[in-house]
């Protein structure tokens, strides 16, 4: 029962990937009243299991301006492949006191 859900997290996670970017990050609400989730543009600033550090665009909706912060990750596997000054596209929601990545995928400049 586990796996399957966890195949249906990722399954999502690797679709939203597939979905054409929009100027500025966009809130995507989750189901069941989960917390609004963001994509958004950055670059790679540092890589660790636990945490990326990204330089990010903008993110209107929730009122920031283009920074650079440490991000937790849902899965150290998000890392994977991972490397300082790489373009990504990256999807985060608030969980408790963490803005944590939920997917995350390299973009070309």
């Amino acid at each position: 029962m586990v796996a399957s859900a966890q195949f249906l997290i990722d399954s999502e996670a690797s679709l939203r990937g597939l979905l054409p970017a929009s100027p500025g990050a966009t809130p995507e609400h989750g189901a069941h009243g989960a917390a609004p989730a963001y994509t958004v543009r950055g670059v790679v600033e540092e890589v660790s299991t636990a945490e990326l550090t990204l330089a990010h665009d903008a993110i209107p909706a929730l009122k920031w301006p283009a920074m650079t912060m440490g991000f937790k990750l849902a899965d150290p596997r998000l890392a994977a492949g991972l490397a300082p000054k790489q373009q990504v596209r990256f999807t985060f929601s608030k969980q408790g006191e963490d803005y944590v990545i939920t997917a995350i995928e390299g973009i070309k400049p």
